[in-house]
């Protein structure tokens, strides 16, 4: 079954928006706060993998499920946990072993893991 134009449309909307909130997060968290880069990261991932989370549920596919329930609720934390730890696993191979820096590692993460 084809997706309609429009929610292809509000599915790449909300994970572009989805992307700004996790760069935003990240760079208060390590400029503002000055959290080290590897957990700034995934946090930064937990809020992103939740605006998305929202934004797919009530935007993108408002009418296609009914209330979350327990079991829904689980495969998104594990998925959003996974997700985490593989960003910071990424970043901390970016920094560390290939000398980038903070950002560009977080970078490198959002277009590694996601996909």
């Amino acid at each position: 079954m084809a997706l309609p134009t429009g929610e292809i449309l509000r599915f790449g909307v909300t994970g572009l928006i989805a992307t700004a909130v996790h760069l935003a997060a990240f760079a208060v968290q390590v400029d503002g706060v000055g959290m080290p880069p590897a957990p700034a990261n995934a946090l930064a991932v937990l809020i992103a993998g939740t605006v998305t989370y929202l934004g797919q549920r009530f935007w993108v596919f408002p009418g296609h499920a009914g209330p979350a329930g327990p079991a829904q609720i689980a495969r998104f934390a594990v998925a959003l946990g996974l997700a985490a730890g593989l960003h910071a696993a990424v970043l901390q191979l970016a920094v560390t072993g290939l000398g980038a820096g903070p950002y560009a590692g977080a970078v490198l993460g959002l277009v590694i893991v996601p996909p």
